[in-house]
């Protein structure tokens, strides 16, 4: 067990790292580079999920990023637990990219200090065009 958590505190550290250099420098992320940090996080948080949900009108992949404490990212499963679902819909116009390194210093710091609320689940469309 004190091996599991070992490995698990170094995968949420090198996440934490990475989001951060991004921010560093004082830049948003290119679109690739911002899915790959969802993805990161996806990877080392049981409590997010990165989903694909179809394609947008230039022909790249729509994500949806979850975090819920209980681990439950199907919409059917969630609505039956009556949790309240906050959604953040970024990057609908081009240049608008605060509230995508909003989100993701938002999601990093959520799943990193484990402060989420165990009432909520927070869906985030990373980039929508």
């Amino acid at each position: 067990m004190r091996i599991f958590l070992w490995i698990s505190l170094l995968i949420a550290s090198s996440v934490q790292a990475q989001v951060t250099l991004e921010f560093e420098q004082n830049r948003t992320p290119e679109y690739d580079e911002v899915i790959a940090m969802y993805r990161d996080m996806d990877k080392a948080y049981s409590e997010a999920q990165l989903i694909e949900y179809g394609k947008s009108d230039a022909g790249r992949p729509i994500y949806l990023f979850v975090i819920n404490a209980d681990g439950v990212f199907d919409p059917y499963e969630i609505n039956r637990d009556q949790k309240t679902v906050v959604l953040i819909n970024n990057g609908i116009h081009p240049g608008e990219s605060c509230g995508v390194d909003a989100c993701l210093k938002i999601a990093d710091d959520l799943l990193r200090e484990r402060s989420f609320s165990r009432d909520m689940v927070y869906a985030i469309i990373p980039i929508y065009n």
